[in-house]
């Protein structure tokens, strides 16, 4: 759509302070940013024709000509004007010569900006938020030769923006059957062409989640020469997934004229009024006619099956809040390998080195409630999830650098991952 086109522009102002205490054994540092984001989009007037040879031009507004972005001017005033603040800080020190203690944290804001990116009712969808903070001990011994760290981190974000292009599915299915089969219907005459609803095409819909995550991670760095290095990190993650999906669950439970759980099986309930052979007050259906009858059953049982899909969709991701979603395992484990051949030998300037890396078993879905029958039909059961296999893998590095003129440096380094080539497939999504 025309209106799309969008410019943004943004003003901002930063301060930093960072301070030496106690003879330098204390660092303190302090950060402070403040971003004036405005986003304007384009304005009429603009061109606009419908061209008789192209068939459903002056019903639908994308079968229409436009003016080109470009030749539209912008309109004056913004059409989102937000400020948001990031804020850092932190400290060293110094407890013995091999002895370190820091911390850290930060707090930031991510305004929504996009104005053509709207939730599933239309709105501008909410400003992201996060924070971290980050606590850690640090020993170096042997002439710093070995370096020991152990940092404990925290992290949250707060209505992180996603696309909610996995969850129009079901209502666009429902709203494309209503427009392809009662077009013509009296009361439908009021339905919008394709491209005007949030979970239209043409739309970019936004959706909102919450996430917390605390862990450890120990990294040891072992220099045993000047040419050798040595490092080893491993993590333990676990990352808890909070509210989220509160728009989507807003719309579908939100009874519009073509919209929601309750009108579309509304509309089911009508449809079956018609195939038992009565009138509808919501459809022009003649339940006289057997092609109608036929009609009617066939939409009721697609409505019905929509509904009642989108429903249980929904209802998966909220049975998931609270719950550690560790999607690449919650146990990590790093290593990497480097040497330096001797500056003064036939392999000067070269460099060879390897790693490798470890996850868990990853969490690849959970299996489903039972219902009366004893049919896995349910929403997902969170006491019974479904585990992937742990996985690892080895790589290989290899580079060549070398000093130019100037003081110019040419580096070339080829890294290989996989290199085995395992080609073992792995379990990473299963849905049941």
């Amino acid at each position: 759509m025309l209106f799309r086109s969008a410019r943004e522009q943004v003003d901002s102002y930063s301060l930093g302070w960072q301070a030496r205490w106690l003879d330098r054994r204390l660092i303190t540092l302090f950060g402070w940013r403040r971003d004036a984001t405005e986003s304007f989009v384009g304005q009429p007037p603009y061109r606009e024709w419908a061209d008789p040879a192209v068939p459903g031009a002056t019903t639908s507004e994308l079968r229409r000509y436009y003016s080109l972005a470009r030749d539209v001017p912008f309109k004056s005033s913004p059409e989102v004007s937000v400020s948001a603040d990031t804020k850092t800080a932190g400290a060293v020190l110094k407890v013995l010569p091999w002895l370190g203690l820091t911390y850290n944290q930060s707090a930031n804001f991510t305004p929504s900006t996009n104005p053509s990116q709207v939730t599933f009712l239309g709105e501008r969808p909410g400003n992201q938020s996060g924070e971290s903070r980050d606590i850690g001990v640090r020993v170096q011994v042997f002439g710093d030769r070995l370096s020991v760290a152990l940092n404990r981190f925290e992290n949250s974000i707060r209505n992180q923006i996603r696309g909610g292009g996995a969850y129009v599915g079901f209502a666009r299915g429902m709203i494309d059957r209503l427009r392809a089969n009662y077009s013509q219907d009296s009361h439908f005459s009021a339905l919008p062409p394709s491209g005007l609803y949030p979970v239209d095409p043409a739309q970019t819909v936004a959706t909102d989640w919450d996430f917390d995550a605390t862990g450890y991670e120990l990294t040891v760095i072992l220099n045993p020469s000047r040419r050798w290095r040595i490092s080893l990190t491993g993590s333990i993650n676990d990352n808890v997934l909070g509210a989220h999906l509160l728009g989507y669950g807003k719309y579908l439970n939100t009874a519009q004229p073509f919209q929601g759980l309750a009108t579309w099986r509304r509309f089911a309930a009508e449809l079956r009024k018609v195939e038992a052979g009565q009138p509808s007050a919501q459809f022009d259906l003649n339940p006289q006619n057997a092609a109608h009858r036929l009609q009617a059953a066939t939409d009721a049982l697609y409505l019905e099956n929509q509904s009642n899909g989108a429903e249980q969709q929904y209802l998966d991701e909220r049975a998931l809040e609270g719950q550690t979603t560790n999607w690449s395992g919650r146990y990590a484990v790093n290593g990497v390998a480097t040497h330096e051949f001797d500056s003064q030998g036939p392999l000067k300037g070269w460099s060879v080195g390897g790693n490798f890396r470890w996850r868990s078993a990853d969490v690849a879905g959970y299996r489903r409630k039972l219902n009366a029958a004893g049919a896995p039909e349910g929403i997902i059961d969170v006491n019974q999830p479904i585990s992937g296999e742990a996985f690892w893998d080895v790589g290989a590095m290899v580079r060549y650098q070398r000093r130019l003129e100037r003081g110019l440096m040419l580096r070339l380094q080829l890294n290989v991952q996989n290199l085995p080539n395992w080609q073992d497939p792995r379990l990473v999504k299963v849905s049941t």
